[in-house]
């Protein structure tokens, strides 16, 4: 587990939720699978939510090795993000959903703006002005439900939560009351919805500071592993910290089974990856692969795009192995919009 870098994570953080929920009454009603202004709608909505700083967004990955593929040594191998949480931090606003316009029009933008409405509502009518840790989403890709990976994720907000001797509010499906219950939740009241895919059932459940496993500030029950992390998006481990001893570890081996992925600082442009084309990217500029434009001179895509809701001009990606170089370098400053 690590925390989100940011917009680098939003595109697998989509696939991650379209996975997750796109079988489910909401899904399949508020943002069909196909639609791509659904897609849209939850690139844009993460890219604005990630860099909150009133939001903890927690990352599960994996890289070929734990899928039972061959183990080549390469240590550089690409992780795969197979589930992510967003906990909201005590004395966040509880936000408003937007109107109608603003979710996606090939969905039931009526029914998302009924069933959010009531979430919200209910959010301030069981917790009022209390502060709080709020879980607003949790999602692990199909293949991988049920093999304990939204574990962590959940471990890591009770935690603070007993740190902070504050309750948490989340809204969980039958599916996954279960879960909850298990780390302490409880229901306190429930509302069902009518959609075109069937009945919804929601409960609304919150679970009470634990005092007696509250831990001193500033420990974990997580071993640590820090590393520095380049412009570009790759990363160099530092090392690797016991959680029990405090000691310095060689190796993962040698943790609790459960690792807290930090990043120590940046380390500007050049990176150890001897395939890695950011820096030529940067200096001739580079073809976004997600809209097809540039040339860009900047980590993120500069191009122009049609508006979909809010402000948003861009298409938030960022350069990634799959965008081309451009041939010739940019001349002046300014963006090129060519398409």
């Amino acid at each position: 587990m690590r925390h989100s870098t940011g917009v680098a994570d939003v595109p697998s953080m989509c696939a991650v939720y379209f996975s997750a929920f796109s079988d489910t009454a909401i899904g399949q009603s508020v943002f069909p699978p196909t639609s791509e202004a659904a897609r849209q709608f939850w690139a844009h909505s993460l890219t604005d939510e990630v860099v909150d700083p009133n939001a903890a967004f927690l990352v599960m990955t994996t890289t070929p090795s734990n899928q039972g593929g061959n183990n080549t040594g390469d240590q550089e191998q690409k992780e795969e993000v197979i589930g992510f949480a967003k906990w909201v931090r005590p004395g966040a606003p509880i936000e408003t959903p937007p109107p109608a316009e603003a979710w996606p029009q090939d969905g039931n933008p009526t029914l998302a703006v009924e069933f959010f409405g009531a979430l919200t509502e209910a959010h301030k009518r069981v917790m009022g002005d209390r502060p709080h840790w709020y879980l607003e989403l949790i999602g692990v890709r199909k293949e991988w439900m049920g093999k304990g990976v939204a574990s962590a994720m959940m471990r890591w907000g009770v935690e603070r939560a007993d740190e902070d001797g504050l309750p948490c509010f989340l809204e969980a499906t039958p599916e996954g009351r279960g879960m909850y219950e298990k780390y302490g939740f409880r229901v306190l009241d429930q509302q069902e919805f009518d959609t075109e895919h069937g009945k919804v059932l929601e409960y609304f459940m919150i679970r009470d500071a634990q005092t007696g496993s509250k831990r001193k500030k500033g420990t974990t029950t997580m071993c640590k592993c820090e590393f520095y992390r380049y412009d570009c998006g790759h990363e160099t481990k530092a090392g690797y910290t016991n959680c029990q001893t405090g000691q310095a570890m060689a190796d993962s081996s040698e943790s609790c089974g459960t690792i807290d992925f930090a990043p120590v600082r940046r380390r500007g442009w050049r990176c150890d990856n001897e395939d890695c084309k950011f820096v030529e990217a940067m200096r001739v500029g580079w073809t976004c692969c997600k809209c097809n434009k540039g040339p860009n001179t900047k980590a993120k895509c500069e191009q122009d795009t049609a508006s979909f809701f809010r402000d948003w001009k861009d298409c938030g990606h960022m350069f990634c192995e799959t965008c081309s170089l451009c041939e010739k370098k940019t001349e002046g400053k300014g963006k090129n919009r060519a398409s």
